[in-house]
């Protein structure tokens, strides 16, 4: 199973996790950049739990998918979820 690393990403209409709108990625085996939609991520997510991750400084947030309307994903660490995808640079 290939492991992505979310590296950026892109934000429309407004500043919070629920308006990501696509994600850049890095798969952590091959070395293959991407770009995803929101909606991608959130299936991507929903079929390969701890597949996804943002990398901190000292450790990694996983994905995790907020079954709203429209779903999103955010990231949890420890249980908790945290804002490191908004963390990331934009673009």
């Amino acid at each position: 199973m290939d492991v992505i690393e979310i590296t950026a990403i892109q934000l429309v209409g407004g500043t919070q996790h629920t308006h990501i709108a696509y994600m850049k990625w890095r798969n952590t085996s091959t070395n293959e950049t991407g770009e995803s939609s929101r909606q991608a991520m959130v299936e991507f997510v929903r079929n390969h739990a701890n597949q996804a991750y943002v990398q901190g400084p000292t450790s990694i947030s996983y994905l995790t998918v907020v079954e709203t309307t429209p779903p999103y994903v955010r990231t949890y660490a420890d249980n908790t979820l945290t804002d490191n995808l908004l963390n990331l640079p934009k673009y």
